[in-house]
């Protein structure tokens, strides 16, 4: 790896405009930091969602209305329906995966 201290600024200093002087500098330094760091390509996730439905994704999209509602309200009853939404959400999604990996399981 580089580093700053072992690179030579003569160049830089032989020329007598000062934005260039600048340009070469940060030029320089930037190369000698970006050297230092690694490129890595973000991993795809191995996991198939092919189980989500479009029931749950429209269950998902309705789910927001009563949350903003019940965030906003004091009314219990509406708060008891939400969590009542999404503890029923929470299961069906829990079944449709366990029956996702046990289907994959026979494949």
């Amino acid at each position: 790896m580089i580093k700053l201290i072992y690179k030579t600024w003569d160049s830089i200093f032989d020329n007598s405009d000062v934005n260039t002087m600048f340009n070469f500098s940060l030029t320089i330094y930037l190369r000698i930091f970006y050297s230092g760091f690694s490129l890595k390509k973000p991993s795809m996730k191995t996991e198939s969602n092919a189980w989500i439905t479009l029931g749950i994704k429209t269950s998902c999209k309705h789910k927001r209305d009563p949350c903003l509602l019940s965030r906003i309200s004091n009314d219990s009853k509406l708060k008891n329906c939400y969590k009542l939404y999404c503890k029923m959400l929470s299961d069906v999604v829990k079944e449709l995966k366990i029956i996702a990996v046990v289907d994959c399981e026979f494949i």
